[in-house]
């Protein structure tokens, strides 16, 4: 007579709160759910239970699984404490949480299994199959994995020390160690890893700053973006190994061997695809290097070797460089080297002597050449959009069409002027459509016929500015040699009348007022006498008026001529209004009272 467990009943007390009990029968088979455990199975009448929902969690506790087909299956948290698992098929099953204490797994196959968080406490592995399988913080405490296969095992924050591992294998960190592992993102900073075996080990985004890895084997392992800075590599075997994005730098010791086309240079790993970024590489021999779309961004090349170089596809944005001597095989398109410098778009040309430089159509896109040298350079052509300059010395022979040099500062369309300081600049005629002028200091600037169309002018400091721009970007104004722009915000502070009060009609209500910035400070004279009918004053929203403006009280004024037929106890309104061009920057109501 078969025993039957319907509708995977919750039963409390006997096996814990919600949890599906099934006891283990001697000679009847179990029905949990959809799935039919069989009782003493056999290599041909098992439990066939593929891709079956044992969640609840299903406590199995003793029971004989042998042989079974549970792959795919969901037993999270499922409890299997002493099960007998010899030869079950557990691949791609969900066994996360389960409880899995004194279990028998010989021969199982576990492949890509989730065992997360699973209790594995004296659990018996031997030989079983754990390919590609997640172990990430399991317990491992006694348990037994004599000839097990690790695979693409992933690991980390494991616990326990197991009472054997297969050959080759290691606990290190929390992590699984072996070759063909999956350590991908894996957090080894400062491990030792010495005489590890890691071939074909899967360790891309890995971290291994500091790493003791002297005498490990890493043939054919992928560290892609690995990060390698201050590595052990004495004696590391790394031959065909992945190398495409690492980050090294500070690494001590020689391998035995690298990946065709690498190096270790200054400490560095060099060769095709490498990310060295910051690298300092200043006097580096890199002849001959392989450099091939490595990224070398703000790296530090001056004084380096890079005779014979391959450096096709790299990036250079940000490289500082000088005093390079060799010739390199090939430079990423829009570079060139020019009197030991690296000539490209965004490069780093702080302090660069360039004098005489032959920079004929030369890229400098957003290269940066504050306190440059440029006596006598020959910059036709060239194009400088987003360049940044600032304190430049010499005078070219040359610069492209509508460029010119103010105050230290290349100066042309596009150009890159964030900060700038052109205090007094004589800037009259300039083309500097689409520049970057963010917080720049335009004070007792000449902007006679200047074309600033276009141009970012956020936070620009003005005043004493003489001249009238050929063009301004949208929204901005010229108002008493100030640049005010759609942003600007002010306040009206009111001195009369006050709210509330009283007027004879046929009298005149005298209005004065005074507008301050967002800081509260008042307006510059200058910028507020500037104003004119800009600011305007209304009664009653009749016409408006023009106020004048008293410098020396800093105030507003303006009289407002009432009638005699206004209706006596009545409420009308006085309105300051200001607006510059099309932006309103300050508003501002009182009511009075008629009587």
């Amino acid at each position: 007579m078969r025993q039957k467990l319907i509708g995977m009943v919750a039963v409390l007390g006997l096996c814990g709160a919600l949890t599906i009990c099934a006891s283990a029968p001697a000679s009847a088979d179990t029905v949990i759910g959809t799935c039919t455990i069989v009782s003493n199975p056999t290599p041909t009448t098992f439990t066939n239970c593929p891709g079956a929902n044992l969640t609840g969690p299903v406590n199995l506790t003793g029971f004989d699984l042998s042989y079974a087909n549970l792959s795919g299956a969901d037993l999270t948290g499922a409890v299997l404490t002493g099960a007998n698992l010899t030869n079950a098929n557990l691949s791609r099953a969900d066994l996360s949480q389960a409880t899995l204490t004194n279990a028998t797994l010989t021969n199982a196959n576990l492949t890509n299994t989730f065992l997360g968080e699973a209790n594995l406490t004296n659990a018996t592995l031997t030989n079983a199959t754990l390919s590609g399988a997640d172990l990430a913080y399991a317990n491992l405490s006694g348990a037994d994995l004599t000839g097990a296969t690790l695979t693409g095992v992933v690991s980390g924050g494991l616990t326990g020390s197991p009472t054997a591992l297969p050959a080759g294998w290691s606990i290190v960190a929390g992590y699984l160690i072996g070759p063909g592992a999956n350590l991908s993102g894996a957090s080894l900073t400062n491990a030792t890893l010495t005489g590890a075996n890691l071939s074909g080990a899967n360790l891309s985004g890995a971290t291994l700053t500091g790493a003791n890895l002297s005498a490990a084997t890493l043939s054919g392992a992928n560290l892609t973006n690995a990060t390698l800075t201050g590595a052990n590599l004495s004696g590391a075997n790394l031959s065909g190994a992945t190398l495409t994005g690492v980050v090294s730098g500070g690494l001590t010791g020689s391998p035995t061997a690298l990946p065709a086309g690498w190096s270790l240079v200054a400490g560095y790993l060099v060769g095709p695809g490498a990310n060295l970024t910051n690298a300092n590489l200043a006097n580096a021999d890199l002849s001959a290097a392989t450099l091939t779309n490595a990224t070398l961004t703000n790296a530090t090349l001056t004084g380096a070797n890079l005779s014979g170089a391959n450096l096709t596809g790299a990036t250079l944005t940000g490289v500082t460089s000088g005093g390079i001597t060799g010739t390199p095989a090939a430079l990423p398109t829009g570079w060139t080297l020019v009197n030991g410098y690296l000539v490209g778009p965004g490069a780093n040309l702080t302090g660069a002597n360039l004098t005489n430089a032959d920079l004929n159509g030369a890229n400098l896109t957003n290269a940066t050449l504050t306190g440059a040298n440029l006596a006598g350079a020959n910059l036709t052509g060239a194009t400088l959009t987003g360049v940044k300059s600032g304190g430049i010395t010499g005078s070219p022979t040359a610069l492209p069409a509508s460029w010119s040099i103010v105050a230290g500062y290349l100066i042309g369309p596009g150009a890159n002027l964030a900060l700038a300081n052109l205090t007094g600049a004589n800037l009259s005629g300039a083309t500097l459509t689409g520049a970057n002028l963010r917080y720049a200091v335009l004070t007792g600037a000449n902007l006679a016929g200047t074309d600033l169309s276009g141009t970012d002018l956020t936070g620009v400091k003005s005043g004493g500015i003489t001249g009238t721009p050929s063009a301004l970007p949208a929204g901005w104004n010229l108002v008493g040699g100030y640049l005010l722009g759609p942003d600007t915000q002010w306040y009206v502070s009111m001195v009369s009348p006050l709210p509330l009060s009283t007027f004879r009609r046929g009298s005149i209500i005298p209005v004065t007022f005074r507008l301050t910035s967002s800081t509260g400070q008042p307006l510059p004279d200058a910028l507020a006498a500037g104003l004119g009918c800009d600011v305007t004053v209304t009664f009653n929203l009749g016409g408006p008026l023009c106020p004048t403006y008293n410098p020396k009280k800093a105030l507003f004024a303006a009289s407002i001529v009432t009638s005699k037929s206004l209706t006596p106890g009545v409420e009308y309104s006085i309105t300051v209004l200001v607006v510059v061009g099309t932006t309103q920057t300050a508003i501002w109501t009182v009511a009075v009272i008629a009587k």
